[in-house]
């Protein structure tokens, strides 16, 4: 079956694909912390587009109430993180997998 899509028509922005759309408003539907979402994307699609043409998406400060702060906190997990880039841009998974793994299990303080 599958999840729904949150109800909130694409914007009409050339670089945000259908299948990019669905993926965001489906990712909606899936936890609290992305209810908002696609309204978020459609209120601020100039800050998102400035994370979707970055070279380096994964190391990117998220618009909005997604960023993370340098602290480590921020309202999404970094799993919740490589949840929304996938949908952004699913090329940069890889990176950004190895850098969750990197962070999980080295964390911040242990030498590596």
């Amino acid at each position: 079956m599958g999840t729904t899509e949150k109800d909130v028509a694409q914007p009409e922005e050339e670089w945000m694909s259908h299948r990019m759309w669905g993926e965001l408003t489906r990712l909606a539907n899936t936890s609290p912390e992305f209810s908002s979402l696609p309204d978020d994307i459609v209120k601020d699609t100039k800050s998102w587009k400035a994370i979707y043409d970055s070279s380096t998406p994964q190391k990117a400060a998220l618009p909005g109430r997604y960023h993370k702060s340098t602290s480590g906190e921020g309202d999404l997990s970094p799993f919740q993180q490589l949840l929304l880039l996938r949908c952004l841009r699913p090329d940069k998974v890889l990176p950004a997998c190895n850098d969750f793994v990197e962070s999980t299990m080295v964390g911040p303080s242990r030498p590596t």
